[in-house]
């Protein structure tokens, strides 16, 4: 099995770059996930920055929020 290792120290990896970091190959018990795959399903999910971010309150016996 080859293994790779992600380090930057001296700046941020592009998209690009990023999708060409080798997935270790998975086994039974362990199903890696490639590194862009990540990135887009953060983004997806609306969680970049302050984005998609809403502060909840519990609300009361009634339900309602505050």
């Amino acid at each position: 099995m080859t293994e790779a290792t992600l380090i930057s120290y001296a700046g941020k990896l592009t998209r690009e770059q990023l999708a060409l970091v080798p997935t270790p190959l998975g086994t039974s018990t362990h199903k890696p996930v490639p590194h862009i795959d990540v990135v887009q399903a953060i983004e997806t999910l609306g969680f970049r920055g302050n984005r998609g971010r809403k502060s909840r309150k519990s609300g009361g016996k009634s339900g309602e929020s505050g």
